[in-house]
């Protein structure tokens, strides 16, 4: 059984390009100093489809503009376009005005279109949504999780962290719903469940490269010396080894593996002569894990026989392919011959 670490390392998450258009509706701070960055809330802008081609392209300009009103009193950290651009308005560590009582310890994100439509869910808006908040939650350690329950639930106000919907943290008939309004997005349509996997499998680390097997006959055996490079963000390995490719993948039959914890090689004595293995490396961490797949089997050598006679020391420590330790004939016929003489003398 595999084991995912509870303690989850920093991964260096390449960060989205961004166009920066600075709103002036922010708080200046130093967070992860005066607070800490648990957080990350999910909005829809809402606006109007002015041309009603359900594309909502308005939304997002719309959006940009009122957060650059100062009158507004409104703002997000970034705004994302139906076709996947990125705008970001405030620094990740000043506090955006986007949900109330959680700004301080969040980073709002608006997603262009109506908490009400599922056409708000493209695939290029969802594909830069998940980029940026993979990035995000690798930076200021967020838990890549969507929290249950909601203001109402916690009895009036909300406190979960991880990737957070605005619906929770302001709901009809709680006391933050009362006080700061009640808010619905990002709505029925956001696909939590896809988007918290896909974020998480962006975070696992990429899969072992350059996967390298060098057997050897030793000590009257086999053995194999297995290598790979370094996973970017890999807290361990596991090396997977079967002798067709159906036992590797679905991990039955002559399925055989081995963790190697931190380490990106090692020996194996276990394989058996003059077969064909088929091997992968499985790089994980606690978001989740990828495998690597050696591109050419494995062929382990052959234990020979020494030529006929015994002359020469050709054997090098084989034995004959009877089995390992079995006495070869040639080797049970001479010892024979030499108690013969050693019986006739006088």
């Amino acid at each position: 059984m595999r084991v995912c670490l509870a303690a989850v390392l920093a991964l260096a998450v390449a960060p989205p390009a961004v166009i920066w258009d600075a709103s002036p509706n922010y708080t200046a701070s130093n967070r992860e100093v005066t607070y800490n960055i648990d957080a990350i809330v999910i909005h829809t802008t809402e606006g109007v489809d002015t041309n009603q081609d359900g594309y909502y392209s308005e939304c997002y300009y719309q959006a940009i503009n009122w957060f650059n009103n100062p009158s507004a009193g409104a703002s997000a950290h970034y705004v994302v376009s139906p076709w996947g651009e990125i705008t970001q308005m405030v620094a990740d560590d000043d506090i955006a005005w986007h949900a109330t009582y959680y700004n301080n310890r969040s980073i709002g994100i608006e997603c262009a279109g109506f908490a009400s439509s599922s056409l708000t869910w493209r695939p290029e808006l969802l594909a830069a949504l998940t980029q940026l908040v993979a990035y995000l939650a690798d930076r200021y350690a967020v838990p890549v999780v969507h929290p249950s329950g909601n203001a109402t639930s916690s009895g009036g106000w909300y406190s979960g962290i991880g990737i957070v919907g605005h619906d929770q943290v302001q709901t009809s008939g709680s006391a933050a719903g009362s006080t700061y309004g009640v808010r619905t997005d990002p709505g029925p349509y956001f696909p939590w469940s896809t988007f918290i996997a896909d974020v998480r499998q962006q975070l696992a680390p990429p899969a072992a490269a350059n996967l390298q097997a060098v057997p050897r006959l030793e000590g009257g055996g086999v053995a194999v010396d297995f290598s790979w490079d370094a996973s970017p963000g890999a807290d361990g390995y596991w090396l997977d080894v079967a002798e067709s490719m159906d036992d590797l993948t679905s991990m039955t039959g002559t399925f055989m593996n081995g963790f190697t914890g931190t380490a990106t090689s090692t020996t194996w004595t276990a394989l058996e002569p003059g077969r064909t293995y088929y091997w992968r490396v499985w790089s994980y961490n606690g978001y989740g894990g990828t495998h690597g797949y050696a591109s050419d089997p494995l062929v382990t050598p052959s234990i020979e026989s020494p030529p006929p006679g015994g002359g020469g020391g050709g054997g090098g420590g084989c034995r004959a392919g009877g089995g390992r330790g079995s006495i070869t004939p040639v080797l049970a016929a001479l010892s024979l011959l030499v108690i013969c003489r050693l019986l006739a003398r006088p």
